[in-house]
């Protein structure tokens, strides 16, 4: 009865640690994306709402 029970735990655990660092793998990526659009497209900030 405990092979069933840890079998769907590591199994579990195996596709949540993937996808968390999917997400912490995105990041960096999304991060380098936005700034390199920014950068090539300055006219972009005066589109950004002003900050009181």
């Amino acid at each position: 009865m405990a092979v069933p029970h840890l079998a769907r735990c590591l199994l579990l655990s195996g596709i949540l640690g993937s996808l968390a660092g999917s997400a912490s793998a995105l990041v960096p990526y999304a991060l380098n994306r936005t700034t390199g659009i920014r950068a090539a497209h300055v006219w972009l900030l005066w589109l950004l709402p002003p900050v009181l």
